[in-house]
């Protein structure tokens, strides 16, 4: 299963890359392209991959431009909202695939509660693919943001367990443009549009190391307990991961504004009585 999932990995990137280049009103800006060379598998530790949450389409840039069909896209897994499986097609692809679903007991925007009988299935995918070590893919929000796009919504603290469990390295990539591509109330997208994307090195030299060098502690200090420090070291990371992504992100909408961009679409509410 594990081989006919990798082989089904690499199709699906090769396609997105030509589904893209057939694609020309999808301006595609990608940006620091070299740091692409170093995103490759590593024999010691697993890589989660952080992506910020905007559109459907948020995968495909990701899969179709940051994965490498030679050695990334094979061993990419990642974790996605259940609702993804009542999709036609998509759902058999991700299934297929061998990507992980999340159960959450709601679909109310904000609530992050899962459910209980699926949780335990769930998380013995993501210790298998941490062992693989395989790119395990996230979106650290939890959730589609549909109002400001250009603020990253808070990072969800316990993402970063099994990183620190498996002192994984950290990629990110961002993304701006993906919302007006394919708006997360469209049943399709394909809409001409400017997209920015980069890959962002965040703890290149796995996460224990990123810990020690921002001086956390890696062992429980006096009258600390292990779950105090885990809840500490997750917090530390999470914070320091989406203030790493939200400055490249800032950057992407001063570009998009300076070029004449249209900012005032779904997504940008909050945006529509700044001055750029």
């Amino acid at each position: 299963q594990k081989r006919v999932a990798a082989v089904a990995r690499t199709i699906k990137a090769a396609t997105w890359r030509v589904v893209l280049f057939l694609c020309p009103w999808i301006r595609l800006d990608v940006q620091n392209l070299e740091l692409l060379d170093r995103l490759r598998p590593n024999q010691e530790r697993p890589i989660m991959f952080l992506m910020n949450h905007t559109s459907f389409f948020d995968s495909v840039i990701a899969t179709g431009v940051a994965m490498r069909v030679t050695d990334i896209a094979p061993i990419h897994r990642v974790l996605g909202a259940s609702s993804l499986l009542k999709i036609p097609l998509l759902g058999s692809i991700f299934q297929a695939e061998m990507h992980i679903p999340v159960h959450f007991k709601s679909s109310k925007p904000g609530t992050f509660g899962l459910d209980d009988e699926t949780r335990k299935s769930m998380e013995a995918d993501i210790q298998e693919a941490m062992e693989d070590k395989a790119l395990f893919g996230l979106f650290p929000e939890g959730q589609l943001n549909r109002e400001d796009v250009t603020r990253l919504e808070p990072f969800r603290h316990g993402s970063f367990r099994v990183a620190i469990q498996h002192d994984a390295v950290i990629w990110g990539w961002v993304a701006a443009g993906n919302n007006v591509v394919w708006p997360p109330s469209a049943s399709i997208g394909g809409l001409p549009a400017a997209v920015k994307c980069a890959p962002v090195e965040l703890a290149p030299q796995g996460t224990l190391q990123f810990l020690r060098e921002a001086g956390t502690p890696l062992e429980p200090r006096a009258g600390q307990t292990e779950e105090e420090l885990k809840k500490e070291q997750c917090k530390v990371l999470s914070e320091a991961m989406q203030a790493k992504m939200q400055v490249v992100l800032d950057g992407m909408f001063v570009e998009l504004r300076q070029e004449g961009e249209d900012l005032s679409g779904e997504g940008f509410q909050l945006l529509k009585n700044e001055e750029p």
